[in-house]
């Protein structure tokens, strides 16, 4: 009964995740379990690219023990949660001269928020790197 729970439990967080919110992560559902696609709930953060989210992932993976299964997991396609972030920062990188104009007042709300995008895309990417170095 435990692990229909758990399963439950699961599939509802990466409902949440996939539907773009940034769900309370407790001991509650599992970070390591897979489903057709086989991505953990951390595939699923990058793939939105939610830095809030994955931050949460990992934290609370590093707290049970779990951080280099749920980094390290491949899915389908073979790819990484590292994998997958660093193909989405790699495509929507930013220039300096992009950068400067966004943060002068001559940037458009589209400009802005095409900026903060490209930002999040890369701060998804550099968190997961950063939780990397804890794993031995």
């Amino acid at each position: 009964m435990e692990d229909i729970v758990e399963i439950m439990q699961t599939k509802a967080l990466h409902s949440m995740i996939k539907i773009g919110l940034n769900p309370v992560i407790s001991d509650q559902g599992s970070l390591t379990r897979t489903f057709n696609d086989k991505n953990n709930a951390l595939h699923l953060a990058v793939l939105k690219s939610r830095p809030d989210t994955v931050s949460s992932i990992l934290y609370a993976a590093q707290e049970r023990g779990e951080l280099e299964e749920v980094v390290n997991a491949k899915n389908k396609n073979g790819k990484s949660p590292l994998e997958i972030a660093e193909e989405i920062a790699n495509e929507s990188p930013v220039t300096r001269d992009e950068f400067y104009k966004c943060v002068s007042r001559n940037a458009t709300a589209s400009e802005k928020t095409k900026m903060a995008d490209k930002v999040e895309k890369i701060s998804v990417y550099n968190t997961i790197k950063g939780y990397r170095k804890n794993i031995p």
